[in-house]
């Protein structure tokens, strides 16, 4: 996929986040947490936490709100979180590999616009 594909698609979801009420801290903050998570963590584990990350008191999924966004950067329209997350997990190295890359500079352009498009947007705490 190329880079300036992946790159409109993430401009257009932090357009779609940016006016969202209490959810665009949320989803802000895990646009510049989810990066070093993936380094630090992996790839599955990092969707696993993302997925922890929806507030089931409130019925907001943000966590899954996001890699709904991160997936449709990835190309990957019509997959759902937890087919995603089956594909992730059941993915042979080479594939598990070249997923974490295409995810890897997917978060980074999320990353990206979200510092720019999102500056005046506070962080959650909590996130």
């Amino acid at each position: 996929m190329k880079q300036h594909d992946m790159a409109q698609r993430a401009l257009i979801a932090v357009e779609q986040m940016k006016n969202e009420g209490e959810l665009n801290g949320k989803f802000k903050t895990l646009c510049m947490k989810s990066p070093s998570v993936l380094i630090r963590s992996g790839l599955a584990q990092s969707i696993t936490y993302l997925r922890s990350r929806n507030d089931t008191n409130n019925n907001n999924k943000y966590g899954d709100t996001y890699l709904e966004h991160l997936i449709d950067v990835l190309g990957r329209k019509n997959t759902s979180v937890a087919k995603f997350q089956d594909v992730v997990l059941e993915a042979k190295i080479g594939e598990y590999m070249a997923l974490t890359h295409s995810v890897q500079d997917a978060m980074i352009w999320l990353r990206r616009f979200a510092q720019v498009e999102m500056a005046n947007v506070e962080e959650d705490s909590e996130g």
